[in-house]
């Protein structure tokens, strides 16, 4: 990689006052990212998504008649990662370096994996490897371990960030420590629930209520017995 990087400098050292070369660092390796970091002290673009080949998936590729490249999963880097990026991370924050994800690659799109149709793949599979990672960054803890590191994601919008942002907010409002309690089936008003049933059901679903109702109780739901956990 560095010496990719190196030919890439080379090429477009004559317009070193108008344009960078577009630099990247290792996907996969922690340890080669950060050597490629000390060694160019600019700053960075790294790749946002790394292709793990999974083994397990190829047999059913094969049997499909899909390309091999798509037995695979991708690594978001923030979770379920095979590799730890923190010290990636805590590079790139020492160096005051941003972390620039250009995420266009379509082969890695986590939903763009249609062999036979690249306009289905190609519509919204920036956006969509942008969601991805980082929506892993920050569930994972990597934004709130590294305050000062600023990401950007290249080439795909904002409508999705706008979804994003929103989804997490009405995820914490909904599912936090407090708010989770209202969900707890044991407070469900059955007597309550049996009246919206008789005023607004059909006569066939207001018919089935009593064995929606044993069901529920033997499942542990409204003030049953609760399920071990």
């Amino acid at each position: 990689m560095s010496r990719l990087n190196q030919f890439a400098i080379d090429t477009w050292a004559e317009y070193a006052d108008r344009v960078n070369a577009d630099r990247r660092d290792p996907d996969a390796y922690a340890g080669e990212a950060i050597a490629e970091l000390e060694h160019c002290k600019e700053d960075r673009n790294q790749g946002g998504r790394a292709r793990q080949p999974d083994p397990a998936s190829i047999p059913e590729a094969d049997k499909l008649g899909v390309s091999r490249r798509y037995a695979c999963w991708l690594d978001v880097l923030g979770i379920d990662s095979l590799y730890d990026y923190d010290p990636v991370w805590r590079k790139c924050e020492e160096l005051g370096y941003p972390a620039n994800l250009p995420l266009g690659r379509i082969e890695l799109s986590v939903c763009a994996i249609r062999s036979a149709n690249f306009v289905y793949n190609h519509i919204g599979h920036f956006g969509e490897a942008g969601d991805a990672v980082a929506k892993a960054l920050f569930i994972g803890g990597v934004t709130r371990r590294f305050p000062r590191l600023r990401f950007a994601f290249l080439e795909g919008g904002v409508a999705w960030g706008c979804a994003l942002l929103a989804a997490l907010i009405g995820h914490w409002e909904k599912r936090n420590k407090e708010s989770i309690s209202g969900t707890e089936s044991a407070n469900l008003d059955r007597e309550g629930l049996a009246a919206f049933f008789k005023q607004y059901a059909s006569p066939q679903m207001s018919a089935k209520f009593a064995e929606f109702d044993a069901m529920m109780m033997k499942g542990g739901w409204a003030g049953g017995a609760r399920r071990s956990r």
